[in-house]
Formats: C-alpha cells, structure tokens, sequence
C-alpha cells in the first residue's frame, strides 16, 4: 500500500506530475517485458482472413492466432480484440469488434478519488477498485458493445474503414463494459499502485452459466505482513455482499489465491491448459463482522487451445 500512502498528503497538481513520470516508466517496461505486441486478445483485422481449410459436416478448424496473456501496464496505442467471427467459408475477422487504448485520465481520477477513502488491507483497496470500475462504467446499459462499433459493409466480405476510430474511452459510461474492459482497467490501476498484474484473455466454465469465454487477472503483491501472495481476480464476474437480512449491498471482486505464482506456473496455465477450480462464495456484513459464505458450486479458470464455435457464422466475444 506504499503508493497509496504516499499519494494521500498530495495536492491534485503532485498527483498528476507524479503520474506522467510512472506511467510513462510503466508502459515502457510493460513493452519491453511483452516484446512490443500490439494486440491483446485474437490478432484478427476486421477484414477477413481466408483459410483454405476442407469442412466435415458442421466441423471446421482454423488457427486463430491468440495473445492470451499480457504482463503489466496495458499502453496507449495497444489494439484489444475482445471477439471474431467465422463464417462457413472458413473467413474469419474480428467484425469490428476491437478497440484502442486511448485514454490514461481514469488512473488520475482513481488515484484522487482513493486518495479520500480510508483503506485498511488489500482486500478493502481491491473492493475500491471495484466500485469505481462500476462507477466509470456506469449501469445503465444505453446499447450494446456491437452497436456501439457497428462496421459497414462494403461487400460480402469486407468492410468499410471506421468513420471514427474505436477507443476505450467510448465506454466511460455507457453501461456496456464486459470482461475484457474490466480486466484492463482494472490491470492499469493496480500496476500504477504496486501490484504485479497481468490480463489474461480465457475461459471461465461455472455451474450456473456454464462455459464461458472470459478475460481476468492475476496479481502478486507483498501483503501488510511482508508476505509474497499471488492470487485470480475477477472484477467482472463479482460476488455479492449482503447485509444480515440479505439485503444486496455492493459488489466485490472474486478472489481465488494461489499457492505459487512463477514461469512454471504460468507456462502450465497458459501452455498445458492447466484448471483453476475454486468454490463461489458471497459474503454477509454481520455487525463489524464480514462473512465469507461459501457455496456447493464451483469456478473453474483456464485457457483453452480449442475454442468451439457451435454455429456457422457465429461471433465469439468476452
């Protein structure tokens, strides 16, 4: 929590210097550490790719190339490709679903805003985090992420260039952010306030929606005691905390530790298709009390080599 302590006694003008020195720092090492990818998430154009590939019945196969796993501050300037689309002709794109990194300004909007909350461990500061994601991107959804970047057809096949760039910022607001926008949001913040953080573009299969491709993070940080812990953690699929008659109160992200966090660990994961599983909870404010219940169901986190596409022309998308 050193970054936290140290921004509380500062002025706004402080803040903001401090911060074009640090994420300045941050992007460069995060482009030296990620071999200076531009893409995060299916390296597609919105203009199709063929692939020459034999169909058996409804079964195809076609390699889509997937930077799943992104270390560090995401820049400005990265592309994310948070969907494609296939069609039964084996042309595969990313449909206009894709957006650039363009904006930097919540980080110093977090940072003024946590500078006035009192935290008291890691856990209150990630619930912080959370409900500014939420406030950022707002509830009230006024249409959808394919709506709101919505390509036009020049053909059968291809697309018109976009009139207006999609960015990262459309979303402050418009109640449309799903996984992937939580994830990197989220993975800049804590980057900036200490953490190691990382995106990871996956799945997540749980008893209740079954598969379902999704984007989180993992972090490693030294806790209060002076202690390494890794942990998962999803902002985007939360766990709700009551209060003791089971009125909703807030949300909180979905916390799952890790016994280790090393290259090993990470090649496993990524490489050898390696299941986080977990029991679901919520919790329950008791008094000064919070109650972590835990559920009969189960989280299973993974990366998959295989996406199934069921149906033609059918458009996958986190």
């Amino acid at each position: 929590m050193y970054f936290y302590d140290m921004i509380k006694d500062m002025s706004d003008e402080e803040i903001e210097k401090h911060l074009s020195y640090e994420i300045r720092d941050l992007e460069s090492i995060s482009k030296l550490n990620n071999n200076g990818s531009d893409t995060i998430g299916y390296v597609l154009s919105y203009n199709p790719s063929m692939f020459n590939i034999p169909l058996k019945e409804t079964e195809m196969k076609v390699p889509i190339q997937v930077r799943c796993f992104y270390g560090g501050y995401v820049p400005k300037g990265m592309k994310v490709v948070y969907g494609f689309s296939v069609d039964k002709n084996c042309a595969v794109s990313n449909s206009g679903m894709y957006y650039m990194i363009d904006d930097d300004s919540y980080i110093y909007d977090f940072c003024k805003y946590i500078r006035d909350q009192e935290v008291y461990n890691e856990a209150d500061f990630f619930d912080h985090v959370l409900a500014f994601l939420e406030n950022y991107f707002g509830n009230d959804k006024i249409h959808s992420r394919d709506e709101m970047f919505k390509m036009i057809l020049k053909s059968n096949k291809t697309y018109y260039d976009p009139i207006k760039e999609h960015k990262f910022s459309d979303f402050r607001g418009k109640g449309n952010a799903m996984c992937t926008e939580y994830a990197i949001m989220a993975n800049n913040i804590l980057s900036v306030f200490g953490y190691d953080s990382y995106v990871v573009i996956g799945q997540e299969k749980d008893e209740k929606t079954g598969l379902e491709l999704h984007a989180f993070n993992f972090i490693s940080y030294t806790n209060e005691n002076y202690e390494r812990e890794s942990a998962l953690i999803d902002f985007a699929n939360s766990v709700s905390v009551f209060d003791h008659k089971f009125n909703k109160i807030c949300n909180s992200p979905y916390i799952m530790h890790l016994d280790k966090f090393d290259n090993e660990f990470v090649d496993d994961f990524i490489c050898n298709e390696l299941h986080l599983v977990n029991n679901d909870y919520y919790y329950v404010v008791i008094g000064n009390s919070l109650m972590q219940l835990v559920t009969d169901k189960n989280r299973d986190y993974y990366v998959s080599s295989k996406i199934l596409v069921k149906k033609m022309s059918n458009e996958r998308q986190k």
